[in-house]
């Protein structure tokens, strides 16, 4: 990882990206219908020969976003400065959940925007009772508060540097089986993982990795208030060709989240095959009718490659059509005191989903 990431550079793909975004707008208005609640009422099945309930969900997020940046490379005597803004690549998701009666559930979410590609998120089937659930499949790992967040409830443009640090692959689902249990005073979750990725049909390790989460809510599951922690446990993708070389990830996470305000921080620390890395986040916002200012600052330190990244954030986002529609507004500041290197840098979501 670099500070280049930081600025999350994204080229321009010509006919390639104009393709897809024509694609995702084209897609639009038959995907909305699909997810409207109005369709939602008209798929409750009664299933008399059982006896029970079948119902059937569809949900959608689709994403415009444009960014600026000015990057300053401070090296000695000869400090170089490079801009650069562009409209990204739309980015579009659209699920389709399946639940029979209290105990068998179903869901199946992909990228619209990458049908030629591997475009298959969530794809599990899950047996719930009394508060246990058995989940078989792919889907996002236990890996904390950031990382579980469902799409169309993102607070900020990007995610945080900590979010593709949690497992070998990035912030991405992987394919195995967990168990977990809510409970009135606590959550927890266990997974067993090939932990090579999404879209993985074989695992190139012998061993499987393991992400636990074990949260507490001591004013009960319904108050805004969270703290606990999160662990994984594998082997490095880097090193899994010539050795397993051990992925280590131990974290902290603590929220107080309700529709008016929220204060959440997660702390990581952990090792792999290019060393150790350490990192943390807090971050809070507050909404006052349709408008909610947020503010986040992060900060990695890292062995290899060498880096010390502190990012600052301040957003805008804005609330309409029963919060269906998002516009959002982040500038951060970013600064990698071991490489000399400054970011600036303003970027532009627009979000449509229905759930």
């Amino acid at each position: 990882m670099s500070s280049k990431k930081i600025a999350v550079r994204r080229r321009n793909a010509g006919a390639d990206r104009s393709f897809r975004l024509s694609a995702i707008y084209c897609l639009l208005p038959a995907v909305c219908w699909l997810s409207s609640p109005a369709l939602a009422q008209r798929t409750v099945y009664q299933l008399p020969a059982a006896g029970d309930t079948l119902y059937f969900k569809a949900d959608v997020c689709l994403w415009g976003r444009a960014h600026a940046l000015q990057e300053t490379d401070y090296m000695p005597w000869t400090p170089a400065t490079r801009s650069e803004n562009s409209f990204d690549r739309a980015i579009g998701y659209t699920g389709v959940s399946l639940q029979f009666g209290q105990y068998l559930q179903s869901r199946v979410m992909f990228d619209v925007g990458d049908i030629t590609g591997r475009p298959i998120h969530d794809l599990f089937a899950a047996a719930s009772w009394r508060g246990l659930d058995l989940r078989v499949g792919q889907f996002k790992p236990p890996t904390g508060y950031e990382n579980l967040t469902a799409h169309w409830r993102v607070d900020f443009v990007d995610g945080t540097m900590l979010s593709g640090l949690r497992t070998p692959t990035g912030m991405t689902r992987d394919i195995g089986a967990q168990l977990a249990y809510n409970h009135e005073w606590f959550q927890t979750a266990l997974a067993v993982l090939n932990g090579n990725g999404r879209n993985q049909p074989k695992d190139n390790n012998r061993f499987k990795d393991v992400a636990y989460r074990l949260i507490a809510t001591p004013l009960g599951n319904t108050s805004p208030l969270f703290l606990g922690g999160n662990l994984y446990l594998g082997s490095d993708t880097l090193a899994r060709d010539t050795a397993n070389e051990p992925f280590r990830r131990f974290a902290g996470e603590f929220g107080w989240v309700n529709p008016g305000y929220f204060v959440r921080a997660e702390f990581m620390k952990g090792s792999d095959a290019a060393g150790g890395v350490n990192g943390m986040y807090v971050a809070a916002g507050f909404r006052v009718r349709d408008i909610q200012p947020v503010v986040r600052f992060e900060r990695v330190v890292a062995e290899r490659p060498n880096l010390a990244v502190s990012v600052l954030t301040i957003g805008l986002n804005g609330f309409f059509v029963q919060d269906r529609v998002k516009p959002m507004l982040d500038f951060s500041w970013a600064s990698d005191k071991v490489k000399e290197i400054e970011t600036f840098k303003l970027a532009l979501q627009l979000q449509v989903a229905f759930w």
